[in-house]
């Protein structure tokens, strides 16, 4: 599939060659006849450019499954978190930690979240038209904070789904908060003025402090596992907690 849309995007750029082929693996050439020097930098600058764009070869194996948050006092649901996972048909269900730092290497996140955010927030309008109004939270990524356009575009999913800002949480691991304090700052107050919930995960595992928090306009913080998970039976653990 990839192999294909390499094809086309250069059968596109480099027009009336007299002879375009793929010579096998991933090697391409053509044959340009009577082209001048300057007419060959012309095509070979295009055919870099037309590279730039992404491919898309998403077989509809990536899905989302919605973990609920209960009230343990009630019992009742009072939100859900969207984690996202990879239905691989060789290797079963991938988990996210093992495919989204590759992601995140590759620039692909940010297509990534895109769609999780899209699923996620169309879920949402989906419950809600049925009478679940039912807040659910994505995770972002360091990286998409450097996606400058990315507030706006979670902006524009809500207004497009009439759903009120406050069903839909931002969650960020508290290593985000150093990654580029005040490029993140700016990203997070500024959803948190159009209503929107934002949320610390895996707090009390890195290196930020109360004064780093109090700098953000955060609606909660989620105790990292490690503290919850012997939270009956150590003392300290259950201080922390407290």
């Amino acid at each position: 599939m990839l192999l294909r849309q390499v094809a086309q995007r250069f059968d596109r750029t480099i027009g009336n060659a007299t002879t375009k082929a793929r010579l096998g693996g991933d090697e391409f050439a053509a044959i340009l006849g009577t082209a001048s020097e300057s007419e060959i930098d012309r095509i070979c600058n295009a055919i870099l450019h037309t590279l730039d764009a992404p491919f898309v070869i998403e077989q509809n194996q990536i899905a989302l499954r919605y973990q609920p948050k209960v009230d343990l006092r009630s019992g009742y649901t009072r939100g859900v978190e969207a984690l996202v996972h990879w239905n691989h048909p060789l290797h079963g269900i991938v988990p996210a930690h093992q495919f989204v730092p590759v992601a995140e290497r590759t620039g692909l996140i940010h297509a990534l979240s895109r769609w999780v955010l899209r699923t996620a927030i169309a879920q949402c309008d989906a419950w809600r038209r049925v009478g679940l109004e039912i807040p659910v939270a994505v995770n972002l990524s360091p990286r998409n904070f450097h996606d400058e356009q990315l507030p706006g575009y979670i902006e524009r999913l809500q207004q497009r789904h009439k759903l009120p800002a406050k069903l839909i949480e931002i969650e960020i691991t508290e290593s985000v908060i150093l990654t580029d304090a005040q490029h993140i700052s700016s990203a997070l107050h500024d959803l948190s003025r159009k209503g929107m919930r934002i949320f610390i995960d895996d707090f009390g595992t890195g290196y930020s402090s109360l004064g780093h928090l109090k700098k953000l306009p955060v609606t909660g913080v989620k105790i990292d596992r490690m503290f919850i998970s012997q939270v009956t039976s150590h003392a300290h653990d259950a201080a922390i907690v407290r």
